[in-house]
């Protein structure tokens, strides 16, 4: 017994080594010292050259016995989820213990596209010399709903599994969307039906970015222009060469712009304002270099033709701008 308790510390603190350093645990093969076999196991074979209790668990293992070792991945989930669960109870427990609670969920769509919803509750933690708030991640919740009355009901059920009363409930955090900040049918608004003390507080910062996309939306010369400052940078990116010859001018790298997080724009366009003359230098050296291809000279030659005065007004104008809406989005 106490054979396989050592063991399975060591497993567990593997485990352990690898969340805290955000690494995956498995690799393409599940046999020990055969190539690719993954951080966990290669781990597991490090330990053991100084750990004989582990040596002795990992030799037949080697020789392909068939034997109980603790390795499988099975073991690895379930050893994650008992620490995920073990964490989850101590966050809940002091939710409980302080009462009232705040909660935020945001919706997006995962690598394997199911919606995830992620739960995150903030609380007041007090302890014997501290008073703490606290938010603290809790779950990820699978979601079948679009709409704010399905959102709202996938929210309680998820709150009233954890034990927690929607009653004590004192505030709502969501993004912008239709869904979630409706006035009348968002899940704010069925939250505030059950609760009336449960205030909603709508995000700061996408309000902010909503500020930005909205007001460049109404000007076809705005949109043109973001246009323009992607097309340079699709320009260079989409060729090794063309980057690398930038690059050897270029102090900061070129960045795209983006439609979604507005924030991404203050990146695009920061690194072009200030080096706007050496772009041109480069687009003018692709034009004359000879080994050029009549593709990239044509493109060279629509790009300088469309950096024209109004284009160079426009980037010192949001040069400033995005400036000031970057520190206040970061303050956010």
């Amino acid at each position: 017994m106490k054979k396989w308790r050592d063991n399975l510390k060591v497993i567990v603190d593997v485990i352990l080594f690898c969340a805290k350093n955000n690494l995956a645990l498995w690799g393409s093969t599940e046999v020990i010292e055969e190539q690719n076999s993954g951080i966990f196991l290669n781990l597991i074979e490090l330990i053991s050259h100084y750990y004989p209790l582990v040596a002795e668990n990992v030799a037949p293992v080697k020789a392909k016995k068939t034997t109980t070792s603790y390795f499988s991945p099975r073991i690895q989930n379930e050893l994650i989820e008992l620490l995920g669960q073990k964490v989850r109870n101590e966050i809940l427990s002091n939710v409980r213990e302080a009462k009232f609670y705040s909660v935020l969920f945001d919706c997006t769509p995962d690598a394997s596209h199911k919606e995830q919803m992620t739960q995150i509750i903030r609380y007041v933690h007090i302890t014997e010399e501290t008073c703490t708030i606290e938010e603290s991640f809790v779950d990820f919740i699978e979601s079948h709903e679009k709409t704010g009355k399905g959102l709202a009901a996938e929210i309680t059920e998820k709150l009233e599994k954890d034990s927690l009363s929607i009653s004590d409930c004192r505030g709502q955090g969501y993004d912008n969307g239709a869904n979630m900040s409706g006035k009348y049918n968002g899940v704010q608004a069925h939250i505030h039906s059950l609760n009336e003390f449960a205030r909603f507080v709508p995000c700061a910062a996408h309000t902010l970015n909503l500020v930005g996309v909205h007001a460049a939306e109404v000007s076809p010369l705005m949109i043109t222009f973001f246009g323009k400052v992607q097309a340079i940078f699709n320009f260079f990116s989409s060729s090794t060469l063309r980057w690398e010859k930038l690059m050897k001018t270029l102090t900061i790298s070129l960045k795209g712009n983006s439609d979604t997080r507005w924030s991404a724009k203050k990146e695009a366009i920061i690194p072009l304002h200030r080096q706007i003359k050496e772009v041109l230098q480069v687009l003018e050296s692709i034009i004359h270099t000879s080994k050029t291809n009549a593709v990239s000279v044509c493109s060279a030659k629509e790009l300088i033709i469309q950096i024209d005065f109004s284009f160079l007004c426009l980037l010192d104008f949001w040069c400033q701008i995005l400036s000031l809406i970057d520190r206040e989005n970061k303050l956010l």
